[in-house]
């Protein structure tokens, strides 16, 4: 198993994974990525950036994810406190596609962030999710992920903003 940069070939995949996403926070009640959920120009933005990324299990791709480095603009205020002001990197579109969940998969690729980030010397994750997103923080707490506070995103939507120091 191993997260690589997403390719042309994933498009595809990516969005469907995307849609899986979008569909079981609604099933759930979660009222993030209803109205804008990641796209398909926001992929392609991504991939230019070298900011996407598949877990690719045996080549069948199973999540996706950004993962940003630098200043998240949305993160520079916060209701609440980061845990340090090193440099990060931010996770942002994290999505596991459904016939791959409850197997790993998150945690495998949260794994594998961890390692990418510190192959850049960088120490330091933040992520943010839903208030109501029990899965995400369900996960984000297992790995070691801290709450820090509420942020806002530029639509003005609130969200749970944790972070996690590496070692």
């Amino acid at each position: 198993m191993k997260l690589i940069e997403t390719k042309q070939k994933h498009i595809i995949k990516v969005l469907s994974i995307y849609e899986d996403g979008r569909l079981i926070l609604k099933e759930k009640g979660v009222n993030q990525w209803q109205d804008e959920g990641p796209s398909l120009e926001t992929l392609l933005r991504d991939m230019e950036n070298k900011f996407s990324y598949v877990l690719e299990d045996e080549e069948e791709i199973v999540g996706t994810t950004a993962v940003t480095e630098g200043v998240d603009k949305t993160y520079l205020e916060i209701d609440g406190a980061w845990l340090n002001g090193e440099d990060y990197v931010t996770v942002h579109r994290f999505a596991v596609s459904r016939n791959s969940r409850g197997k790993g998969y998150g945690k495998k690729m949260f794994e594998e962030i961890e390692e990418l980030a510190k192959s850049k010397g960088i120490k330091n994750i933040r992520v943010d999710t839903h208030k109501d997103n029990e899965s995400m923080k369900g996960l984000l707490e297992s790995l070691g992920y801290k709450y820090c506070g509420i942020i806002r995103l530029e639509n003005g939507d609130l969200r749970n903003a944790y972070q996690k120091e590496l070692r």
